[in-house]
């Protein structure tokens, strides 16, 4: 029954014995498959699985044609009526053809040309192609989908060719960007955009290429029309279109981080410069001990210690324990003032070591260090013991060569804060700026004075808060002094100063509104036993009632306590009429 198309010069016998195995295999298949004559395209066989794929049973199947399963043209079979055109036949084809119950189906049909009972045929076998379809629909609609992406994301996107490196496609973003239109950018090399030596941009696409790993990012400048060089960052994503390996590209312009970047650096570069030029150990600590600055006395003094603990930088177990504990002081806030010894080179040095806290709302973010060596100041006052001439002249050249480095200390934290843009930052560089002020102002006095040792605290305190209105520059707030002549040894001037610093700061600060006029009244007087009382008043808003002096967290309250417990004084506050600190200590 069954004949596959017969070689002329084969022997009819041999094709007849050869029928039983095709028959078997026809109607055994698991596969839809029949038999159609030509040129009428009407159905001669079919087997059981197509019987039961499409509905229809034999005998319906043999009284209906190709045409009657599809669901709209007849795709052209007619065509296909002679013997010698049906062998273009040959392959596959998708159609879509309608089932017994109404529903239709996409096919792949795969036909090729025989002969069944000496006529001519097709014998075509049937494959249920909806999957394929459906695959073949998704993905064109995810390459329209990516497509809708591409065009309308507002990051720079190119594709270009690893081999010729011309533009393969690009985004209207990258049109934009480059400053052509997308006719003119898909006619382009990405070579004529990237300002670097074609060579060098070919060798690092062929890495790009050859990597294991086909997602890579680098840093690179391009060129747009107008001839504008741009910082920017590429993603580069390796990968095939059509049959060609492309790099699909992602470009960012950070032109504006690297200049901000390049600015800091010089920023950075200058004020290294300046803490270099200054001949004190200066360091800096983080929030958690760590040194993150040196200057070159330091680091001549100490070696490098970044990023290290004073744990970690191998110096003597002594000088460790002493700096873990000032360390410690300074970042709870304390601005920890004291005189240390260290030995170099065999020779013990006297500095003056100056630990102030950076805090940002109460909490510390680190402290800066400064060593003065005052080995020479320390030595004169012992050959003071010999001559007081000799006494007077060097120790006012200590306190003037003190009240200099301070002042310099005073302008690095001022140069500082100007090139600082947060807020909180710059006020707790200029309360520093304020303290050190103080303490030079002492300094100051002395070196004008008679007694080098002792102070008119009276006349201090007229300068300090002098200085304080100034910069606060309130017109409707004045302040009034009333003092009486008191000499005070360094030793509790300087203390003393700090604390009428941060009170009349305070009250300057937080006593009263914009618009509020007032008073803030210092005062200085003797007490029976030769106490001192010192006081510091306003009559603005008053001291918040549910703050306890004695506990609050800011840093100069803090500071004001530390010093008044550094003198052996009472600190007492008075809210009946305004706010009246007292501070009362013996000289």
């Amino acid at each position: 029954m069954i004949v596959p198309e017969a070689d002329p010069g084969a022997a009819p016998n041999s094709v007849q014995t050869s029928m039983d195995p095709f028959k078997a295999a026809f109607f055994n298949s698991p596969q839809p498959m029949w038999f159609v004559d030509l040129p009428a395209f009407s159905f001669l066989e079919v087997n059981d699985a197509a019987i039961g794929f499409y509905g229809y049973d034999r005998e319906m199947f043999l009284k209906m044609g190709l045409a009657d399963l599809l669901t709209g043209e007849t795709d052209n079979l007619t065509e296909h009526s002679q013997f010698g055109a049906m062998k273009a036949l040959r392959g596959s084809v998708l159609q879509l053809h309608r089932r017994k119950d109404g529903s239709t189906v996409q096919v792949e049909l795969s036909c090729y040309p025989v002969q069944f009972e000496e006529r001519n045929a097709l014998h075509c076998a049937v494959r249920d192609a909806t999957a394929q379809q459906k695959l073949i629909e998704a993905l064109k609609e995810g390459e329209e989908r990516f497509r809708r992406i591409v065009e309308e994301n507002n990051a720079v996107m190119i594709m270009f060719d690893t081999r010729t490196y011309e533009i393969l496609d690009a985004n209207p973003s990258a049109a934009a960007f480059y400053g052509y239109t997308l006719e003119q950018l898909l006619r382009m090399s990405v070579l004529d955009i990237i300002a670097r030596p074609p060579a060098a941009v070919k060798r690092q696409i062929r890495q790009v290429v050859t990597s294991q790993h086909p997602r890579s990012k680098v840093h690179s400048q391009h060129i747009t029309s107008t001839g504008q060089v741009r910082d920017v960052e590429v993603r580069l994503t390796r990968m095939n279109f059509g049959k060609r390996t492309a790099i699909f590209s992602v470009v960012t312009d950070v032109t504006a981080e690297s200049l901000a970047k390049r600015g800091l650096i010089e920023s950075e570069a200058r004020l290294r410069s300046i803490v270099d030029s200054i001949p004190f150990d200066i360091w800096l600590c983080d929030e958690t001990g760590r040194y993150v600055l040196q200057n070159s006395l330091s680091l001549s003094l100490w070696g490098s210690s970044v990023g290290k603990t004073p744990d970690q930088t191998g110096l003597p177990a002594s000088i460790v324990d002493h700096f873990m504990d000032t360390n410690r002081r300074a970042l709870s806030g304390e601005t920890v003032i004291e005189e240390i010894i260290h030995v170099h080179n065999g020779e013990p040095r006297n500095y003056l070591s100056v630990l102030s806290p950076v805090q940002i709302d109460g909490r510390s973010i680190g402290f800066v260090g400064v060593n003065i060596d005052i080995t020479e100041r320390t030595r004169a006052e012992q050959q003071l013991k010999v001559s007081l001439q000799e006494k007077d002249a060097l120790l006012r050249e200590v306190h003037h060569r003190v009240k200099n480095n301070l002042q310099v200390i005073s302008s690095l934290l001022q140069l500082q804060s100007l090139s600082v843009k947060d807020t909180e930052v710059k006020r707790a560089l200029e309360d520093s700026r304020r303290r050190i002020h103080a303490m030079s102002l002492v300094h100051q006095k002395l070196y004008g004075s008679e007694n080098l040792a002792n102070i008119d605290f009276g006349e201090y305190l007229e300068s300090v808060t002098r200085q304080l209105a100034q910069a606060y520059e309130n017109e409707g707030v004045s302040i009034e002094i009333g003092v009486e002549s008191i000499t005070l040894e360094v030793g509790i001037a300087v203390p003393c100063g700090l604390i009428v610093n941060e009170l009349v700061n305070n009250a300057l600060k937080h006593a009263f509104s914009r618009d509020q006029h007032g008073t803030v009244r210092v005062e200085l007087s003797r007490m029976e036993g030769g106490r001192v009382r010192l006081s510091v008043a306003d009559n603005g808003r008053g001291f918040p009632e549910d703050l306890d002096y004695r506990t609050a967290g800011s840093m100069g309250l803090a500071l004001v306590r530390a010093l008044t417990g550094q003198i052996s004084g009472t600190l007492l506050l008075d809210r009946s009429e305004g706010t009246r600190f007292s501070l009362e200590f013996r000289p």
